[in-house]
């Protein structure tokens, strides 16, 4: 029992890690684009702490699948690296969070708005980004990454403060496998739900962040991560030749000529 009750606070200790990330982020978003906010009033840029919170829940339960799979390993495993899986892993996935989030930052003062599969476009030829991006954005890039990966540093401290051991000596190797079965399928199933937004038969979308006319303010509540994430998913299924017209060589050489 007291096994379960471990590993359940550690899990949603993973909740609480990534909804404060996502919450610093904004914070940082709105330090950098202060000149965008004008017309916005404080109440309505609190707000955004507010309808964020389902969305961040979703990000948060996906993010959270990795580190589960880790803990429930760490019930078979008597192993002390175990531990440093769990950070290393933990500390990846925000490192990726914060990657995105950074370039978003920089990027927003010139597209005015969120960070997308448009990227990739130009990280196809990168040696073009870093001339035509100055060298106050570049720096800033790599500055925001390291504050963002200090507040990671100082919350997991935090949170994770005491060593995360799970091993349990008095059950069999088949017990142990039983029991991380189980807790990896109720676990892992209530992140799917949690990922999808509950048992509506739409699930979560980036709508549900939207509470405002203003499309800063939205922008400010939508996280990045999930934003960015969808971008990419429509990216991948996205066929640009299905949409040209399928013409005869012979034809199309003879109307350019």
């Amino acid at each position: 029992m007291n096994t379960w009750l471990h590993i359940g606070k550690n899990y949603l200790k993973l909740f609480v890690f990534w909804i404060l990330l996502f919450d610093f982020q904004r914070i940082l978003f709105s330090i950098h684009n202060w000149d965008k906010l004008d017309s916005i009033s404080f109440g309505e840029w609190l707000l955004t702490f507010v309808y964020s919170l389902r969305l961040d829940i979703a990000t948060a339960a996906y993010l959270s699948v990795l580190p589960l799979i880790v803990l429930c390993i760490g019930l078979i495993l008597e192993r002390k690296w175990m531990r440093m899986v769990f950070f290393y892993v933990l500390i990846f996935e925000a490192l990726i969070v914060s990657f995105i989030h950074a370039g978003e930052v920089n990027a927003y003062t010139e597209w005015n708005h969120k960070l997308t599969s448009r990227v990739f476009m130009h990280l196809a030829n990168p040696d073009e980004v870093f001339r035509t991006a100055d060298y106050l954005m570049t720096f800033l890039f790599f500055i925001y990454v390291g504050i963002e990966m200090l507040v990671v540093w100082l919350v997991y401290k935090w949170l994770f403060k005491n060593p995360i051991n799970l091993f349990v000596e008095t059950l069999t190797r088949w017990m142990k496998l039983g029991l991380a079965f189980i807790t990896f399928l109720v676990l892992g199933a209530f992140s799917f739900l949690v990922a999808r937004g509950g048992w509506q038969q739409i699930p979560i979308n980036i709508d549900s962040a939207y509470f405002s006319k203003k499309y800063v303010v939205n922008d400010i509540s939508v996280n990045s991560a999930y934003f960015f994430a969808n971008s990419y998913m429509l990216y991948l299924r996205s066929d640009i030749d299905h949409l040209m017209p399928k013409i005869d060589p012979v034809l199309a050489q003879k109307i350019v000529k």
